[in-house]
């Protein structure tokens, strides 16, 4: 499991998680099943959440 912290607006935040989506009080709606990172690590089933600013995911490596 990783942990990625990703601090910013719900903008900056989609352009980082492509198909996630923040509620009015700022939980996090999962709907992307996959992702990718710069480096090209991909990762499965994101999950998570935050209640504040500091956006916090957990995702599952495969």
């Amino acid at each position: 499991m990783i942990v990625v912290d990703c601090n910013g607006t719900e903008k900056s935040f989609k352009k980082f998680m492509p198909g996630m989506e923040k509620t009015n009080d700022n939980r996090i709606i999962a709907t992307a099943l996959q992702w990718e990172t710069e480096s090209g690590t991909r990762y499965e089933k994101i999950a998570l959440i935050s209640k504040d600013i500091n956006l916090r995911v957990t995702a599952n490596a495969f």
